[in-house]
């Protein structure tokens, strides 16, 4: 969990399997509360004093809605709680992000990039909407359009390591095996515990045969995170693995 100053905040983890390899696209989207007194801090500031204090409330009050709809799982109420307030308040920065991902929850990718860009054209600079947007296009089958916008996010944040990771993932999805590696490696250099660029690393290795780098790779993927949700299949890849290479240097 993480705390800051608008209440806690959600880490979500996003994890998938692709046709050809199972990976872990990671995306943190932190979902927080927003307290009617710190309003200002997340909405366009020259924008948001046209709004009347009820009317500020009622929007705040509204997307606070949303957020727990949405940690409940209930994402159509949600959706309509993120409505509410935008209609109210269209200049909240926070809901029309939050709202695009809510609608990566429910896989209308179309939506969620229209809201993201909402949410960019209020701050063009914010890491959530621009991650969101990527994974978006990304869903779309569309990684090139997803390489572009993780790309404009590095020169915003030059060592986000989610955003190296991600741009493994797209490469991955291309079969563009070699730039996948070289991001997931960028990933690991800058958080050594990283666990999902471990493992789909180890993917890749295993589908060039290069068996004792997979092994080595699948086990890392467990031992710097005893949490990792594949932990288990991991070891039991990297077993087999060693298995295997066993059999093939007695034949």
């Amino acid at each position: 969990m993480f705390k800051e100053k608008f209440g806690v905040q959600l880490s979500l983890i996003l994890c998938f399997y692709f046709i050809l390899n199972q990976v872990c696209p990671v995306q943190f989207n932190f979902i927080s509360t927003v307290y009617a007194e710190q309003a200002n801090q997340t909405t366009n500031k020259k924008d948001s004093k046209l709004l009347d204090l009820n009317k500020k409330a009622d929007s705040i009050e509204a997307y606070n809605k949303g957020i727990d709809y949405f940690n409940e799982n209930n994402y159509k109420k949600a959706i309509e709680e993120f409505n509410k307030a935008i209609q109210i308040d269209p200049y909240l920065l926070e809901a029309n992000s939050n709202l695009g991902m809510t609608y990566l929850k429910i896989k209308k990718y179309k939506d969620a990039i229209k809201a993201f860009n909402t949410a960019l054209s209020l701050d063009k600079k914010h890491i959530n909407s621009i991650n969101g947007l990527a994974e978006a296009y990304l869903k779309m089958d569309e990684p090139d359009k997803a390489i572009e916008t993780w790309n404009i996010l590095l020169k915003i944040k030059p060592n986000y390591a989610v955003a190296f990771y991600n741009l493994g993932t797209a490469y991955q999805q291309k079969k563009d095996f070699e730039n996948a590696i070289d991001y997931y490696k960028k990933a690991i250099g800058l958080s050594p515990s990283f666990a999902e660029a471990y493992f789909n690393l180890a993917t890749i290795y295993e589908k060039q045969k290069d068996f004792e780098e997979a092994s080595f790779m699948y086990k890392k993927s467990a031992d710097v995170d005893v949490k990792f949700i594949y932990g288990t299949t991991a070891l039991k890849k990297a077993e087999d693995l060693q298995k295997k290479i066993k059999k093939d240097k007695k034949d």
